[in-house]
């Protein structure tokens, strides 16, 4: 097993205020040391954490250089630049070094050392000589850089590390040494001082992990950002991270969040309370016009869709009760036809037989003519008449038929309203984080790209949920892992679709949603827009899943950057289209693989 030291040293200077207005430069130097030879002891992880560290540190303002793979001289360099950067950056700015690679204690001196990659060997006779001073690089951010305020965050790896003395295996004990008590500064273990702490898993460290993703999160004094990370890793695998530290000034690295809402948050508050009682859908799109990704776009949606249908529902009610007059109409007139077919016959039946008691045969056999005559008459219009009628009827029956439907769907809408404005944003908390998404992956997943899924959904009415990406482990395939991420239709044909894969594991399980805008009226199903759960199974580079109910079956196919689609429900309706990429796991890891150090 992997084992790993992480030590947060964080050198706070004694400021008079607090500490976390973004005005303040901020600069950060991340070092990960992984390509070490064989007998020091090679590692598969450093690279992985400086990418998420140094993704999470960018989003909240930091200038990030990245080293990797460094030599003894390389650290030192990067180090003094980096302490000059800060230097010249005057009051204020805040310092933040990261390191992960392997670092040890000396067992006799108790000092802790970073282990470059050019050392030759881990005996412990050369092994200090050659590595760098920990001690020394606090005192020099310290003495150097006073104006600063200094966060040195130590993660180094332990196990695999081959160290020696006299050609032996050295030091059964894993742990670092914990600094000394000193005023002003914060040090935060992955676990208690003299143990170890895992490296389980992939694409970083625990440790990394749960730091990259806490420190981007507003409102999180340091002190309590780190604890927050150290509950996290001890709640993930059970270690018991250790933070001590000194009355320090408060630092928010993301940020306070302001305790009501902004003059911004009141304008559009008061824009939605002008027009959320509205029942024009034309009024309630101001809003979407105005905030298409606001607060109350997901109600604002709902609203509109509700008020159009009910604009369907009346239009459908006003055409069954035309088409229900005209049935009467039609059967009025059928009536009126037959009376008058019964009384001309009766009428000429009458005359014949007095023409025939007045034994005048000529007339009696001109009535009997033009009785059998009118009778084919009046037989042809009665026909008519009767498919009239009958039309009439069927032509009723349909609209009664729309009119039920559109009374469903505007139930469905009504409900769907109804939810959407019983869970409404809570403003009180500050600026509103964004809705399904914070930055994720270790910033792989990032504000931009949340941005872009709210701005397509709300463009094409389509809901979408609060999802959260879970990354992998190595032992996924990658045929499976390309499915994480969302995904959307072409748009050429039928309504508009979403899906979004969250999770994928090694048997190939996948988790994620379904969800889908409006019918059109020449699409295969006029279902109104819906959300589901997705679990489904992977395959053959083919992801299968069914509705909650059973009865449609969703069959998606990879076809190097898209996906095929196909549907097919109870009904024997069928449906294809192709999905484009949002946003992939995948594209976005091969976007910031490590690179070559400079």
């Amino acid at each position: 097993m992997r084992v790993r030291v992480a030590i947060a040293v964080i050198l706070l200077l004694l400021l008079p205020t607090a500490v976390g207005a973004q005005g303040e430069q901020r600069i950060a130097l991340l070092i990960g040391n992984q390509a070490y030879n064989a007998r020091i002891g090679r590692l598969k992880n450093p690279h992985a954490d400086i990418a998420l560290i140094g993704a999470a540190l960018r989003s909240i303002g930091f200038t990030v250089t990245d080293v990797r793979d460094a030599s003894y001289k390389a650290i030192d360099t990067a180090i003094k630049r980096h302490i000059k950067t800060v230097r010249e950056a005057g009051e204020g700015a805040i310092s933040f070094v990261y390191y992960s690679g392997h670092g040890a204690a000396d067992p006799d001196t108790k000092i802790n050392y970073l282990i470059p990659v050019d050392v030759a060997t881990a005996d412990d006779d050369n092994l200090w000589i050659n590595s760098l001073n920990l001690n020394n690089i606090i005192e020099n951010l310290r003495e150097q850089a006073k104006l600063a305020t200094h966060y040195v965050v130590f993660d180094a790896c332990r196990n695999e590390l081959n160290l020696t003395r006299k050609g032996q295996k050295a030091l059964t004990g894993k742990g670092f040494v914990p600094l000394a008590y000193t005023p002003g500064v914060m040090i935060a273990y992955a676990t208690a001082p003299g143990r170890t702490a895992s490296d389980t898993g992939s694409e970083g460290g625990p440790y990394a992990r749960a730091l990259s993703d806490e420190i981007v999160k507003p409102g999180a004094e340091a002190l309590y950002m780190f604890r927050r990370v150290a509950l996290r890793v001890n709640r993930e695998i059970g270690q018991d991270p250790w933070i001590s530290a000194s009355t320090l000034p408060e630092v928010y690295f993301a940020g306070k969040k302001p305790e009501g809402p902004t003059p911004e948050q009141q304008l559009e508050m008061a824009f939605w309370a002008s027009v959320k009682d509205n029942t024009d859908p034309a009024v309630l799109k101001t809003y979407l016009d105005r905030y298409p990704d606001g607060t109350f776009a997901t109600a604002a949606q709902a609203l509109v869709a509700q008020q159009e249908q009910r604009l369907k529902a009346e239009a459908a009610a006003r055409e069954e009760q035309r088409k229900r007059a005209e049935e009467a109409r039609k059967a009025a007139e059928l009536k009126r036809k037959e009376e008058e077919k019964k009384a001309r016959e009766a009428k000429l039946a009458e005359e014949r037989r007095r023409a025939e008691e007045a034994r005048n045969a000529a007339e009696a056999s001109r009535l009997e003519q033009q009785q059998r005559q009118e009778a084919a008459l009046h037989a042809e219009e009665l026909q008519k008449a009767i498919k009239e009628m009958e039309a009439a009827k069927e032509a009723a029956k349909a609209a009664e038929a729309e009119r039920v439907a559109a009374v469903k769907a505007l139930e469905e809408a009504r409900q769907s309203a109804n939810l959407a404005l019983a869970n409404p944003t809570d403003l009180k908390a500050g600026p509103r984080p964004p809705r399904h998404s914070e930055v994720q992956a270790g910033g792989l997943f990032s504000e931009q790209d949340a941005k872009g899924v709210r701005a397509h959904a709300a463009k094409h009415a389509i809901s979408v949920p609060d999802f959260r990406f879970e990354v992998p482990g190595e032992d996924v395939p990658l045929a499976y892992r390309r499915f994480v991420g969302v995904w959307v239709d072409e748009g050429r044909t039928g309504r508009r679709l979403m899906m979004i894969i969250t999770r994928v594991g090694k048997d190939g399980s996948a988790d994620g949603y379904w969800t889908f805008g409006p019918p059109v009226p020449t699409g295969v199903t006029q279902n109104p827009a819906s959300i589901f759960r997705i679990a489904g199974r992977i395959s053959d580079d083919t992801l299968r899943f069914s509705s909650p109910d059973n009865r449609a079956q969703y069959k998606h196919t990879l076809n190097g950057k898209t996906i095929s689609y196909a549907y097919a429900n109870a009904k024997g309706q069928t449906a294809s289209n192709v999905l484009i990429p949002l946003w992939t796991l995948v594209e976005a890891q091969q976007a910031r693989s490590p690179k070559a150090s400079p």
